[in-house]
């Protein structure tokens, strides 16, 4: 199964034009606005299951299920910056990106802001809301134009509940994502920054299926998703662009020598340990 692109949660990779204020202290605020309208919608999916076919999360269903889910889809267009969901909102629906990108991001007690992850074509978030309903873990807010299928909660209930094939191979999908959550709390706790940062770059190059390795991705950005300071990631970056492994731009990063960083994350994950 591929690797999922979001994390189990509703938070569920450009740079946002609303991003939360910064503060003097390099935190940030947790305030946002929602004022941009959505600019079109469409009531069918015609190229729903193809799509699905190709998302995370769906890729791993049936050829049947896929098709039913893709029938509950509704096609949406909005403009950048808008905020899809905010944090602690209640859930109401799941979303598979069919274009543009989605900036998923998390405030916390402090008003820090910390991005999750960037949301890419085929990519899915918003899964757990599609369950239970509860509060939404992380905002999502467009980064550029993107087009969404939006497929709400009461609807996909009212499917899970009449079909049990649906029920058993979604908490099986499900399950397989929650294993990668936990992947990833995994590494914040046991890899160092510079072996964070050269997965994250990997995992990006992979999913985003840049072939040239370049991530329009600027250091502040990757610093929040690695959770790390801007100064660290900015160190580790030059040494690695001395060294030849990626080159520098700005608002991108590209990757050339994704050995080099492979080989770095392993010995960081197979050092032996006190």
């Amino acid at each position: 199964m591929p690797v999922p692109a979001s994390t189990a949660t509703d938070n569920p990779i450009a740079e946002p034009a609303e991003r939360a204020a910064r503060t003097t202290t390099g935190q940030t605020s947790p305030v946002r606005t929602a004022t941009a309208r959505i600019t079109r919608e469409a009531p069918d999916c015609p190229h729903g299951p193809e799509l699905l076919a190709r998302a995370q999360l769906f890729d791993e269903l049936s050829p049947k299920v896929r098709a039913r889910f893709a029938a509950l889809a509704t096609l949406k267009t909005y403009p950048r910056d808008k905020l899809l969901f905010d944090q602690h909102q209640a859930g109401d629906a799941l979303y598979v990106v069919v274009s543009g990108r989605v900036e998923i991001s998390f405030i916390g007690m402090s008003g820090r802001k910390l991005v999750l992850n960037y949301m890419g074509p085929g990519d899915v978030f918003g899964e757990i809301a599609l369950l239970d309903g509860g509060p939404r873990t992380a905002s999502a807010t467009t980064v550029e134009p993107s087009e969404l299928y939006r497929i709400a909660r009461t609807d996909a209930l009212d499917l899970i509940a009449s079909d049990r094939e649906v029920a058993v191979e979604l908490i099986h999908v499900l399950c397989q994502r929650l294993r990668w959550v936990n992947a990833q709390f995994e590494d914040r706790a046991l890899l160092p920054i510079p072996a964070r940062t050269a997965k994250k770059l990997l995992i990006l190059v992979e999913r985003l299926g840049v072939r040239d390795g370049r991530l329009a991705l600027s250091q502040s950005d990757l610093a929040d998703m690695v959770g790390a300071t801007r100064e660290s990631i900015n160190r580790t970056l030059a040494h690695w662009r001395a060294r030849g492994w990626i080159a520098l731009a700005r608002g991108q990063i590209t990757v050339r020598d994704r050995k080099a960083l492979a080989t770095l994350v392993d010995e960081a994950m197979f050092a032996p340990r006190n």
